[in-house]
């Protein structure tokens, strides 16, 4: 059972536990080299060497300018969420997790040259709106006896292929999402390729 003893012994005790809680550990700003790369804390290195470097007397120095900076990437919200539509549109099948996207990264690498850049053998997907209604009509004709696919489609060609030419010249201008124009070049090289 506590005493009166015990109950004046823990009172002082109380209020000392709590100011030690209070009070917060001094963080250093900046550790010295020798300490960064030990992965120590570095205790005052401001006035004079550390206490490690004081202990081993080794210089205690600081250079910013030779650490590993990390890199900043910067993709606003607004530019992802289209991103992704973007690739949902042309890749409907395709599902987006960090393996999948991989695979499709090194297949568009691997295709660099080729006509097939990038969008899977087995996806059968109009590049534009005016191709999809051009494709309705194609059937359409061909049910009529009209004018073969064929011959149609060596019209087209050039067409899609000056556009293409003029594409990888001059590039393309759009809004990014801060409001300012953009020129991006070969981003819609896939759009116009089966």
């Amino acid at each position: 059972m506590p005493t009166a003893q015990d109950s004046a012994q823990s009172a002082p005790q109380a209020p000392s536990k709590n100011i030690r809680q209070n009070v917060r550990k001094k963080r250093t700003a900046v550790s010295c080299d020798r300490c960064k790369t030990r992965k120590t804390k570095c205790v005052e290195p401001v006035p004079g060497p550390c206490q490690y470097c004081a202990s081993i007397n080794a210089p205690c120095k600081t250079d910013l300018n030779r650490r590993k900076k990390r890199p900043y990437y910067h993709v606003s919200e607004e530019e992802y969420r289209c991103m992704t539509e973007i690739l949902r549109h042309y890749l409907p099948d395709l599902q987006f997790n960090l393996p999948s996207l991989k695979a499709l990264c090194q297949r568009l690498e691997s295709l660099s040259g080729s006509s097939a850049a990038g969008i899977p053998e087995d996806h059968d997907t109009p590049e534009t709106p005016a191709e999809e209604e051009e494709e309705e009509e194609e059937a359409e004709e061909a049910e009529d006896g009209g004018p073969t696919v064929a011959a149609k489609g060596n019209e087209e060609s050039p067409t899609i292929q000056e556009i293409q030419a003029l594409q990888e010249q001059l590039g393309c201008l759009m809004i990014d999402s801060r409001g300012n124009y953009r020129t991006y070049h070969n981003i819609l090289s896939t759009a116009y390729t089966n």
